[in-house]
C-alpha cells in the first residue's frame, strides 16, 4: 500500500490510528480491538501466510472459550492477571509477561479477578496448510 517514493509526500496522520475512532468486537467472549491488518492502510496479508495484531480485553470473572486456529500466536500482557491454559497445562499471566502459543495447540484463558485482563495478541498463520496436513507433516518428520 505505500512505497518508498511516498516518503516524500506522506502525512504521518496517515500511518496513526487514533485510539478515539477506535472500534471493539466481541470475538471468543473478549473484547477485541483489531490493530493489523489495518483496511485501506496496512495490508499484512500475503499469498501464503498473514500476519496481525489484536488489542484484547478480558473482562472481570470471564473465559475466553477453548479453541485452536492455524495461526501462531504471542500474547504480550499489558494489565490484570490470568490463567492460561495450553493443552492441559495450565499457568498464570500478568503485567509484562509474553506467552508463546503454537499453531493448532488449544488454549483458553479464565480472568477470576476483579480488574480486567489486557494484552496484545500478535499473530501469523500459515494459511495454505489445515491441521491434518500440518500434523501429517509432523508425525511424517518424526519417522
Amino acid at each position: 500500500m505505500f512505497e518508498l517514493k511516498d516518503r516524500d509526500t506522506f502525512d504521518i496522520e496517515t500511518r496513526v490510528r487514533r485510539g478515539k475512532s477506535a472500534v471493539t468486537t466481541r470475538e471468543y467472549n473478549a473484547d477485541m480491538r483489531r490493530l493489523l491488518p489495518w483496511p485501506g492502510r496496512v495490508d499484512s496479508k500475503r499469498p501464503l501466510t498473514e500476519f496481525g495484531a489484536i488489542l484484547v480485553t478480558i473482562r472481570p470473572q470471564e473465559n475466553v472459550d477453548a479453541h485452536r486456529h492455524d495461526d501462531e500466536e504471542c500474547f504480550i500482557v499489558t494489565a490484570g492477571r490470568a490463567d492460561l491454559e495450553i493443552e492441559g497445562q495450565t499457568t498464570q499471566l500478568s503485567s509484562g509477561d509474553v506467552a508463546y502459543i503454537p499453531r493448532f495447540w488449544i488454549h483458553h484463558l479464565r480472568n477470576s479477578n476483579a480488574e480486567p485482563f489486557v494484552f496484545v495478541d500478535i499473530y501469523w498463520s500459515d494459511k495454505s496448510r489445515s491441521f491434518e496436513a500440518y500434523r501429517d507433516a509432523e508425525f511424517e518428520d518424526a519417522l
